[in-house]
């Protein structure tokens, strides 16, 4: 369970940055857009001893392993 002062300032990240489909990190993916953060990714896959390509949005979105960057044409690029 998150802490309640973290939820407080995720939210607030998430209200400061686009949405994530101006993202150059949200590709498309079988079940909808995922996110392709390398630093989040190699988080989870230390901790969880995984490999994996692809994270939620909602699990990336707002924290310190989101790394926003804007693409090129605006638009997300669908994989």
């Amino acid at each position: 369970m998150t802490n309640p002062i973290k939820r407080v300032i995720i939210n607030h990240r998430r209200l400061r940055i686009p949405t994530c489909v101006t993202c150059a990190k949200c590709v498309g993916y079988h079940g909808g857009p995922r996110c392709t953060s390398a630093r989040y990714l190699e988080h989870t896959n230390r901790l969880n001893c995984t490999n994996h390509a692809y994270a939620l949005l909602e699990n990336v979105r707002g924290t310190r392993f989101c790394e926003y960057e804007e693409c090129e044409n605006g638009e997300r690029q669908d994989d």
